[in-house]
């Protein structure tokens, strides 16, 4: 029986992949737990559409991400924080903090492209990385100020 995995199956396929498979293995067990469909033309031109679909959305991802990194790419913002005389601070900057900045200058980015090794805790100037994944990245110049 013909059968087009709708999840990956481990020892079976991934994702989209037309598989042959014997008919008890598909009635007892991949067609009840939603595994699978049974292959036909209708569904096999269904299941392209929907590839196709995902990588244009992929695809249209990518180009956002490259347009708002060649934006944000070596721009300057600075946070202010309280701090002692040690210019360490009271509490620390993160990448939700570097976000909100961010985003109070219409840039709006997830969290999880702030790549830091680890918070800020002292006054100072940072380099800061953006990175959307698939190589597109961005530097953004971080100054942490005294707050008065």
């Amino acid at each position: 029986m013909k059968v087009i995995l709708i999840k990956t199956v481990p020892n079976l396929g991934k994702t989209g992949e037309v598989k042959e498979v014997s008919e008890g293995f598909a009635r007892n067990y991949l067609l009840p737990n939603g595994l699978v469909k049974i292959a036909s033309d209708a569904t096999i031109n269904e299941m392209e559409t929907k590839k196709r679909q995902q990588i244009k959305k992929v695809e249209n991802r990518a180009k956002k991400n490259k347009e708002i990194a060649r934006k944000i790419n070596n721009i300057k913002i600075t946070i202010k924080a309280k701090a002692d005389e040690k210019k360490t601070l009271f509490g620390s900057i993160n990448a939700v903090k570097i976000a909100e900045e961010l985003k109070e200058r219409k840039f709006v980015i997830d969290t999880k492209y702030i790549k830091l090794e680890q918070p800020i805790k002292s006054l100072g100037y940072y380099d800061v990385l953006v990175d959307f994944g698939t190589g597109v990245t961005a530097k953004i110049g971080l100054t942490v100020a005294r707050e008065e």
